[in-house]
């Protein structure tokens, strides 16, 4: 069931003219949206390979999520070092795949998944959006938080360590909430947010709010809130396995958001084991993209077969590049043999690999 969210003078989806929202019991203006894209990403349609598969930073996990840096074509990505959850390290490739040094990096201790990461690009710098601040014994955020990139840093920090740092910044947008996490459009101009309410974890919700207002601490929304769970309405509630839908990573273009969902392959267990491995009988999986209108909430998902000959097989963070054409990014993790987990370690090193999607549609959804 949907969450009834509180709010005041709603603005109702493709209304005219300024209302006010009520975010968390803080009132936020709601500004009608003005995106220069007018289509969106067709999902349904046939995409190509953008490169890999390739070793990251942390060889021993593919990475969680991921954000296009638009003016020097870097992807910068998270992941969970030493496989240790709330942990996030943060780097990069360039645009085309291309490895960097696996000490160019940051590394923040127990501030969450990193589901999903953002990047805002100002003159000569690169903020890095993401979330902090989990509740004990979770490793997912209840806040976000805005870091000033250092090249070359190969350090870790703590959330007390990190707030010394220069250009740091801590934003509690919805508060009395879990597993929040946040990415921002290829413009640099708008936030997406996920997040659920404390008292029903489980239920997500998406919000947009203007870039430059959270930054000065007056939030401005410019859509109105959707429920995850209406925005998946297409994609199968389980899969082959009976687990269900998995959310692995979005992206914000234009009037329209996206998200990408599903699992690793699942083949047997039995003490404490369980192995990842491409099943025999010709199953091709349970990833999905997503996309969906910002303005009415309406969506259109599709199952995608990229690399569904690959052992393993799981999807990671999604992004939009917009280097010689538009481009939406998924990750894909995958291990040399199938792996047989024990505890939390796997038995071989990952790499990623990065598919697209580029037809472009303005059919409404």
């Amino acid at each position: 069931m949907e969450l009834p969210l509180t709010r005041r003078g709603f603005l109702s989806a493709g209304a005219l003219g300024v209302g006010a929202l009520a975010v968390g019991g803080v009132l936020a203006d709601t500004l009608t949206a003005e995106a220069a894209v007018p289509s969106y990403f067709d999902v349904g349609q046939s995409g190509g390979d953008a490169f890999g598969p390739v070793k990251l930073s942390e060889p021993d996990d593919g990475w969680q999520s991921m954000s296009v840096d638009q003016v020097n074509g870097r992807i910068y990505y998270s992941q969970a070092p030493n496989r240790t959850p709330g942990n996030m390290r943060i780097s990069y490739l360039q645009g085309n795949g291309a490895t960097i040094s696996a000490t160019n990096y940051m590394q923040f201790d127990n501030f969450g998944h990193g589901q999903a990461i953002g990047i805002e690009r100002l003159t000569n710098d690169t903020y890095i959006w993401m979330e902090c601040d989990p509740p004990a014994g979770s490793h997912t955020g209840t806040k976000f938080c805005r870091v000033k990139w250092r090249e070359h840093d190969g350090h870790s920090y703590t959330l007390e360590e990190a707030m010394k740092l220069d250009g740091f910044e801590m934003y509690n947008l919805v508060p009395d909430s879990v597993g929040v996490c946040c990415t921002i459009d290829p413009e640099g101009k708008r936030l997406l947010i996920r997040y659920a309410p404390k008292a029903h974890q489980y239920q997500h919700h998406y919000r947009v709010f203007d870039l430059e207002s959270v930054k000065q601490r007056k939030a401005k929304t410019l859509y109105p809130p959707h429920s995850e769970t209406t925005l998946l309405q297409h994609v199968p509630a389980t899969n082959s396995n009976g687990k269900p839908r998995n959310f692995q990573g979005m992206a914000i273009y234009g009037d329209y958001g996206y998200l990408l969902t599903g699992h690793e392959w699942f083949v047997g267990h039995g003490d404490g084991a369980h192995t990842q491995c491409r099943p025999p009988s010709g199953d091709k999986g349970d990833i999905h993209l997503t996309v969906f209108d910002l303005r009415t909430g309406k969506s259109k998902s599709a199952r995608t077969t990229a690399h569904y000959t690959y052992n393993y097989r799981e999807p990671e963070g999604l992004a939009v590049q917009l280097a010689n054409e538009p481009r939406l990014l998924f990750g894909i993790v995958d291990e040399q043999q199938c792996a047989t987990y024990r505890g939390n370690k796997a038995s071989d090193k990952h790499t990623m690999s990065v598919s697209y999607k580029n037809v472009m549609s303005t059919k409404p959804l």
